[in-house]
């Protein structure tokens, strides 16, 4: 039983309280030291109107995306205090997978049509300087 006037068990109490805290940012360190990691918080920031105003004009509605957008917030804070080379890495991936899927869909609206995906002009030549193309495995299919 915890007895808040011994000073053993206010030691103890403090232990626990550390080890969670440090179980804490360990867990999201290594969440953001994977692609896959950094991918599922970037989502979830999105998804949470980090990026974004939660203004709707419906104050039901409002009350609820800023309830969601505070929830973001507070993850977004513990990223930035103890992961900030990992968010920056994030904001880059997110940037690449944007331009990746921004460079499919020209492709497929037919507006480049003298390149493909990998770089092959119209007769099927290579790109003469050389330049792979960049796939994320984590991008979904624009859909049509």
């Amino acid at each position: 039983m915890y007895d808040a006037s011994n000073h053993k068990d206010i030691r103890e109490a403090e232990k626990a309280a550390a080890r969670i805290e440090r179980d804490r940012i360990e867990f999201l360190t290594a969440a953001l030291s994977t692609v896959q990691g950094r991918t599922w918080f970037y989502h979830f920031l999105e998804d949470s109107h980090l990026f974004s105003d939660p203004f709707s004009g419906d104050p039901y509605r409002e009350a609820y995306l800023k309830g969601e957008r505070n929830v973001g917030l507070r993850i977004f804070a513990e990223i930035s205090q103890h992961c900030p080379n990992q968010y920056i890495q994030m904001i880059k991936e997110a940037n690449e997978r944007l331009n990746h899927a921004a460079a499919r869909s020209e492709y497929r609206s037919g507006q480049n049509s003298r390149r493909d995906l990998e770089g092959r002009s119209a007769a099927g030549d290579p790109d003469p300087d050389g330049a792979e193309p960049e796939f994320n495995l984590y991008e979904p299919e624009p859909t049509q």
